[in-house]
């Protein structure tokens, strides 16, 4: 079977993935696209096909040229120079470079490290609840389940207040831009980036403030220091990878919450069970619904469907998450699922390495919105909503909601 690049980025597919998704994975466990730019491809469609992907580095690798493909059959050799530098981070590295560079920021993300945020992340939240308390309606995409996150990770990174507006602005133009038809509108943001990122590398290590930056600048694990471009490339995906999946998690589930009356109420009355919950609306709604490109590192099989080197592959995680194989009633949201090894945070040795401050932003963004809101409603019908084209996520542009 042959999907369409045009059926995946379709609205009417975000809007309703189910029954693409279940064809996908009844057509798989391999289905071949042609994605612009990237070329044919093929994507795993199965949870066992997609779990094969992820965990066996052996057999397959995210650098071509691990795969007898040369470093010119790598896209981003083709990426401008201000591009192509962010794009070289731990979540395109094989190993040992994936490890060295995942290493210098291991530490920050430990569980006892994140869970001692929780304060702190119900403050930021509260506070920015404060902000719109007294409107009767919002979008609360922009207002809530954007800002949070960018609120967290930029006092994560240790940013300045007085730059975080600015700096938030840009991220918000990068990660808004569709590929590969946005590349030319990134630049202009990626070069302001770039550059006051530099400035802040200079600043830390003249004059060190604590945060994440300054420790990544001043960081040595077994002699060896972060470069500039590895430390541009590893704050940019921090920032990216920090926000962007929960902000779309945050806004699926609240808009999954207030059309099911049933769930709100479960999540109300169930508090030990909220971070449960977060990983059930993960695996059902899944923002993200692709992995990274890797290729088939010699001649191989998946699950009996011959694959040659050179491959390239990406794993749809979308339709592993739904899997029947994998999951009982695997299209109904059950909070109580235990266990639930879903492929929302990835697997393997590129396990997100944030997936504790998702699932924690989340539970406390969508709380304390319902508390101080116990009347919060949508504020369209859920067919008016419009959800965007962009590759490989399930996102709206915005979220009209009605606080009174």
């Amino acid at each position: 079977m042959q999907v369409s690049f045009k059926q995946l980025i379709d609205p009417e597919f975000k809007r309703d993935p189910l029954p693409l998704l279940r064809t996908l994975r009844e057509n798989g466990p391999l289905v071949d696209c042609k994605i612009p730019v990237l070329g044919k491809i093929r994507f795993a469609t199965t949870y066992s096909a997609v779990d094969q992907l992820l965990r066996d580095r052996d057999r397959f690798v995210l650098e071509p040229q691990h795969a007898g493909r040369g470093r010119l059959g790598d896209i981003r050799t083709w990426l401008p120079g201000p591009i192509r530098v962010l794009t070289e981070n731990m979540l395109q590295k094989d190993e040992p470079d994936h490890r060295r560079l995942r290493s210098f920021a291991e530490l920050a993300f430990l569980r006892k490290n994140i869970d001692s945020m929780r304060d702190r992340i119900t403050m930021l939240a509260d506070s920015l609840i404060d902000d719109f308390a007294d409107e009767p309606s919002i979008d609360l995409m922009s207002r809530y389940s954007r800002s949070l996150p960018l609120a967290v990770i930029c006092e994560l990174l240790g940013l300045p207040l007085e730059d975080r507006s600015q700096f938030s602005r840009w991220i918000k133009g990068v990660s808004n831009a569709s590929l590969p038809w946005g590349l030319v509108t990134m630049l202009p943001g990626i070069w302001k980036l770039n550059r006051y990122l530099k400035q802040r590398f200079r600043i830390e290590r003249q004059r060190p403030s604590g945060g994440l930056i300054s420790e990544l600048v001043a960081a040595e694990q077994d002699g060896s220091k972060l470069s500039e471009n590895e430390l541009l490339s590893m704050v940019f995906l921090l920032f990216i990878a920090g926000h962007e999946t929960t902000t779309h998690l945050m806004t699926l589930s609240m808009m999954t919450l207030l059309t099911r009356v049933e769930l709100r109420q479960q999540w109300m009355n169930d508090p030990e069970g909220r971070l449960r919950a977060v990983d059930e609306l993960l695996r059902f709604l899944s923002p993200v619904q692709m992995t990274k490109p890797r290729y088939a590192a010699s001649d191989t099989q998946i699950d009996g469907v011959p694959v040659q080197q050179g491959q390239m592959m990406m794993g749809l995680l979308a339709a592993a998450n739904l899997d029947p194989c994998k999951f009982d009633h695997c299209e109904t949201i059950d909070f109580a699922r235990h266990p639930n090894q879903h492929l929302g945070f990835g697997g393997g040795i590129h396990f997100c390495l944030g997936a504790q401050l998702a699932r924690i932003e989340t539970e406390i963004g969508i709380t304390r919105l319902l508390e101080r809101f116990p009347d919060l409603e949508m504020g369209c019908d859920e067919s008016q909503l419009r959800w965007t084209g962009k590759t490989g996520m399930r996102t709206l542009f915005e979220f009209p909601v009605r606080t009174a």
